[in-house]
């Protein structure tokens, strides 16, 4: 921005203090202003745009409007200052694939900008580098944004008359003012054209002159727009009004790999479609402010259908979306253009044409080839011009200026040389001249650049021909580069170190790499090798504490790698062991003088049922050449590990092993839980190791009158046992019954309420009531009184409407209120039915569905066994009477 436009924009930044001095500011005054306030010419321009003006037309701007603009201006440079630019995105509450659009979601702010992916596409470029995150409403709002119902509008006056105050479009589309009995429409009108009928209207009551009035948009209005089809993330969005259709697409992810830049359509609240077309918005971004949003807005990104690929010499080679009937100049527009090398005689086309693929030559300098209509697939190919100067010489290598050089006529090396500057590296002896014959062939030529610079008549200096390359060489290159030393281990600084051939000796690199760390031992070692036989390898030993210049003080050789090792490495890692009652136990490393206190303090402590009057020390004794003994030592430590009597002085030793036994018969406190009916239920702690049920329910204040004390139970955590069934009246009369079980630690008692009543579960009780509604059955079962003795078919043929022939008679059982299961004995013909208790459940369950044939068929063989057995009993009857009779 030119020094004109800095003062123009840096007017409105320092009215204020202008009028007050009654002076202007001088250049260099203004200069340092804007340095001192960090205004820069990108947030002039960001400024300018939302006010939809460009610099030039500042200088056309009303004298008085130069307040309310200044005003303007530095509200939103201090927004700046204070948040920053507000970036939201949102989340979709709609399944792509569904289309079915829900609840719209709040967007929310982005806290990082996502990894920018290389564009492939043109447009693309919109969304990959977030460049339109969503904007908030509570920002400056530029002046094309339309107003519409529930838009806040701040309205400021100044002057004789002094306003300062909020006005909300109504559901009518107008804002309400002097106490609400006047209104003004604005409603559909941009922010601009408010402020100019906002202005006329208020004059009618207040006082104030052109340029004392001032209104912007401090809370716009938010919508609901519905984004689908080729975005990353469908779906329903609440967003700010004064968000573009771009920021709405951004927000739902961006469009696709399929999705089109040229055919968006905005299907409009009110019935109006429009379409966007973001090529046209690259090339003049202005058109995209005519088309805003509004509330319940649906956007749709179609499936793209015509997409050429571009290359070569232009400036942005890439796929381009197409509308039907573009051409080759369409594209190239898009495309920036050519390059200068561009060849725009012969541009390559390649075409699908009948199923095969064609090539097709294009001149785009004949308007039948710029006008050259394309297809989908297309792929355009600009070649570049190819490059033949006939005036070059060249200088690579060791030189402070390489490069091109004219070659002039007649021009010898010497003349060249003139040009160059050499340096220390530079090797003048030994150069070439490489040279390309007009068959192909290369030729290389040596020279001896120092003769040629003092001798002009010598034979290197040459004359030189279009094209030669002289190549200057570094003076390491002829001889053999010098190598660095590894030096590792127990060094402060370990590393790569430069050295000298046959001079350098092993206390010069310890020297170089810091010195030896306190922890390096008598051992180090050099390995030897050569790069050139990769077989050929020596170690040498050496000790790193020998005096500099003594016969074991090694001359370094090339390729030399030096490690000295350090005495934790070859130092055997010993530890020490405890186990039992302490908190953590395991293996610790062992330390110099470590005692039983320490180890102990290691392990976090002994646990409260440690017996530490009597920890037990194994010691390993390891002899030369002998074999190994295991010592026992028996030491008291007190709780504050204090070791007592002769161990006072006992210090652990590697290997060393350390048991702290538990205190014998030590039980934490454990309790049970007693339930139901009796008078203080809850959790009780077992007083004694073989406490009984009656004993704990005694503790309780025993069991209320509404306690049924045959539907008792037990049920027992302790070794997964479960349900254990008991006899609680038997259990409280007689203290010696096997039912006034010994208690386990979180064993639950639960004692219900008496029951008066016996359930029948069958599914004949089903098809037996026919007459009741299934929704006064409870699923397959019925509840009636008890009656004290009866069994359980008398429940049955008397209120479960007796059995039928699907009813599986010998199987019946009962489950009593304690748990405990009775099943029906089977004797012959006869069954015993289970007597029932009150609160009993009367099971009677179906014969299988493949048995029911085979039951009929054993009936009948019954039948006929009977008769049978009638008939041969009456035969013996006959014969031992004729018996008799003889």
């Amino acid at each position: 921005m030119n020094f004109k436009n800095i003062l123009i924009v840096f007017f409105f930044s320092v009215i204020s203090f202008s009028i007050a001095a009654q002076s202007p500011l001088s250049a260099e005054e203004i200069q340092n202003e804007l340095i001192s306030r960090g205004v820069s010419e990108e947030e002039v321009n960001e400024f300018l745009s939302l006010e939809g003006m460009s610099l030039n037309d500042l200088e056309k701007l009303d004298p008085s409007e130069y307040v309310s603009f200044n005003e303007r201006f530095n509200a939103f440079i201090a927004k700046k200052r204070e948040k920053g630019i507000n970036q939201v995105s949102s989340n979709p509450t709609t399944d792509v694939e569904k289309e079915v659009f829900e609840e719209p979601t709040q967007v929310q702010e982005i806290k990082e900008k996502e990894v920018v992916k290389p564009v492939t596409i043109y447009g693309e470029q919109l969304f990959s580098e977030g460049n339109f995150p969503l904007l908030s409403g509570d920002g400056l709002v530029p002046g094309t944004y339309i107003l519409d119902v529930g838009d806040e509008v701040a309205i400021s006056i100044f002057g004789n008359s002094q306003l300062s105050k909020i006005f909300t479009v109504n559901k009518d589309g107008a804002i309400l003012y002097n106490n609400g009995r006047q209104r003004v429409i604005v409603a559909g009108l941009s922010l601009n054209d408010a402020r100019i009928k906002l202005e006329k209207v208020f004059k009618k009551t207040y006082n104030f002159r052109t340029g004392d009035f001032n209104a912007n948009v401090v809370g716009a209005r938010t919508i609901t727009v519905s984004i689908y089809g080729e975005v990353e993330n469908s779906g329903g969005y609440i967003l700010s009004a004064v968000n573009s259709p771009i920021n709405a697409i951004q927000a739902a992810g961006g469009i696709t790999e399929n999705g089109s830049y040229r055919n968006i359509k905005i299907y409009k609240s009110n019935g109006e479609v429009k379409e966007i077309d973001l090529y046209k918005y690259l090339n003049n971004p202005s058109q995209l402010k005519e088309i805003g949003l509004s509330n319940n807005d649906v956007i749709q990104v179609p499936t793209r259908n015509n997409t050429v690929q571009l290359n070569g010499s232009v400036v942005r080679p890439l796929r381009y979306e197409l509308k039907q009937g573009e051409s080759i100049e369409d594209l190239l527009s898009y495309a920036g253009g050519f390059k200068s090398d561009a060849n725009l005689k012969t541009i390559e086309l390649k075409r699908f044409i009948d199923g095969s693929l064609k090539v097709i030559s294009v001149d785009y300098d004949s308007s039948v080839g710029r006008s050259s209509k394309l297809k989908n697939g297309d792929r355009i190919f600009v070649f570049s011009l190819i490059e033949s100067i006939e005036n070059l010489v060249s200088v690579t290598g060791e030189v402070n200026n390489p490069g091109n050089y004219e070659l002039i006529t007649n021009m010898k090396l010497k003349d060249l040389l003139g040009k160059l500057i050499f340096n220390q590296a530079s090797k003048l002896d030994q150069a070439v001249i490489r040279r390309v014959n007009a068959n192909g062939t290369t030729e290389f030529i040596k020279v001896n650049l120092q003769d040629v610079l003092d001798n002009p008549s010598s034979s290197s200096n040459v004359e030189l021909k279009n094209k030669d390359e002289l190549l200057i060489w570094d003076q390491k290159r002829f001889v053999d580069a010098e190598h660095n030393v590894q030096i590792n281990g127990a060094v402060r600084y370990p590393g790569k170190y430069a050295y000298q051939k046959g001079k350098t000796y092993l206390s010069d690199i310890i020297y170089f790499a810091g010195g030896l760390r306190r922890d390096a031992s008598s051992v180090g070692m050099i390995h030897r090798k050569d790069p050139l036989n990769e077989n050929s390898i020596e170690y040498l030993r050496f000790d790193p504490f020998a005096k500099p210049n003594s016969a074991s003080d090694l001359v370094i050789m090339p390729f030399d790698s030096i490690v000295v090792l350090s005495d934790e490495s070859i130092t055997d890692n010993y530890s020490v062991v405890i186990e039992g009652e302490v908190k953590n136990p395991g293996s610790f490393k062992y330390g110099r003088g470590m005692s039983v206190k320490d180890l102990v303090v290691l392990s976090g402590g002994f646990k409260i049922a440690a017996l530490t009057n009597e920890v037990e020390v194994s010691r390993l004794i390891i002899k030369d050449n002998k074999p190994t003994e295991v010592k026992i030592a028996t030491l008291s430590v007190d709780r504050d590990l204090t070791v007592n009597g002769e161990g006072a002085d006992y210090i652990l030793e590697p290997f060393d092993r350390v048991y702290v036994r538990t205190i014998s018969d030590f039980e934490n406190q454990t309790y049970i839980t007693l339930e139901g009916e009796v008078k203080f239920p809850g959790n009780y702690v077992l007083l004694e190791k073989n406490e009984k049920l009656s004993s704990v329910i005694k503790r309780a204040g025993g069991i209320t009158e509404e306690g049924f004390v045959e539907g008792a139970r037990l049920l027992r955590s302790y070794d997964e046992t479960g349900l254990v069934i008991t006899n609680l009246d038997q259990a409280m009369k007689y203290g010696n019954s096997k039912f006034n079980y010994i208690l386990k630690p979180y064993d639950q008692i639960l004692i219900p309420k008496k029951q008066d009543i016996v359930t029948i579960k069958s599914n004949l009780v089903l098809r037996k009531n026919r007459i009741l509604q299934e929704e006064e059955l409870s699923g397959n079962s019925l509840s009636i009184a008890h009656f004290p003795n009866k069994r359980a078919d008398y429940y049955i043929e008397h209120f479960a409407g007796g059995f039928d022939d699907r009813s599986d008679k010998k199987n019946i059982y009962v489950e009593h209120p304690n748990g405990e299961i009775e099943e029906t004995r089977n004797f012959g013909f006869f069954n015993i039915f289970p007597k029932v208790r009150q609160g009993s459940t009367i099971i009677v369950p179906d014969l299988p569905l493949e048995n029911e044939a085979e039951k009929e068929k054993e009936d009948i063989d019954w039948n006929k066994l009977l008769t049978d057995s009638v008939t041969q009993a009456m035969s013996i009857i006959t014969l031992l009477l004729l018996i008799e009779r003889i």
